[in-house]
């Protein structure tokens, strides 16, 4: 399963797995083309509040998604992407 969003023709996903109540976010992958636009950031802020607002107990295996979730150690996240992304499941 996973979450996916089209910019300028590449397609970026956030992959992730349910089991029971767990909710395992697995991969981020975005192309090099989408590299430094916040599209990584966005997708991280999107599985992150699907799991919380979904009641799944949220198991980290990305290690780009870990790494953001130690930066806002405070639960405070936005994205920085200049652009309206629309998110699809």
């Amino acid at each position: 399963m996973h979450f996916e969003v089209t910019l300028e023709g590449h397609l970026a996903v956030l992959e992730y797995k349910l089991k029971g109540n767990k909710y395992f976010i697995i991969h981020t992958g975005v192309p090099r083309e989408l590299g430094g636009k916040g599209v990584a950031q966005a997708l991280a802020i999107y599985a992150l509040k699907y799991g919380g607002e979904n009641g799944y107990e949220t198991v980290i295996y990305c290690p780009y998604v870990k790494a953001f979730v130690q930066r806002h150690p405070d639960g405070r996240m936005s994205s920085r992407s200049h652009y309206d992304l629309e998110i699809y499941l």
